[in-house]
């Protein structure tokens, strides 16, 4: 299998079919290890690349593999639901318990939303004004002669 990594969103794509492939309902466990498996060996260094080769091991219980390649990907993706969720199981997995909860909890509170109510209670929320486009747009200039 040839894989051309030519573009800059090449490797992320890459790296979230492979996820895809292990993930789904019709998991394709080995077309997923082989794509993550080129993904690292043509991007060795990038977060991308070992988040996807740890997501994919850990997928197929292949937990002490996995979470070498999790931990080299984390302080490059310090938010990413996915790497602290596979690095959760695997901690259960693999019999440490509390590094599994922190991990769990960083992944809650990354999908928690951030935002809280401007208003008080009991008070109507502000609306804001809505931006509307003109009603008509005006008519380019004519220039004479044209």
């Amino acid at each position: 299998m040839t894989l051309s990594l030519g573009g800059p969103a090449m490797p992320s794509i890459a790296g979230n079919l492979a996820c895809l492939w292990a993930y789904s309902k019709a998991a394709d466990a080995p077309s997923a290890l082989v794509l993550s498996s080129l993904l690292l060996d043509l991007r060795p260094t990038e977060a991308v690349a070992q988040r996807a080769q740890g997501m994919v091991l850990a997928q197929q219980q292949k937990y002490e593999q996995a979470l070498g390649y999790l931990q080299k990907a984390l302080p490059a993706m310090p938010q990413d639901v996915g790497i602290h969720t596979a690095l959760a199981s695997t901690y259960d997995k693999l019999g440490q318990p509390e590094l599994a909860e922190k991990h769990r909890r960083i992944a809650q509170a990354a999908t928690m939303p951030t935002t809280a109510p401007t208003t008080a209670p009991g008070q109507a929320p502000a609306t804001e004004p809505a931006i509307s486009a003109p009603a008509t747009v005006p008519a380019a200039p004519v220039q004479p002669g044209t």
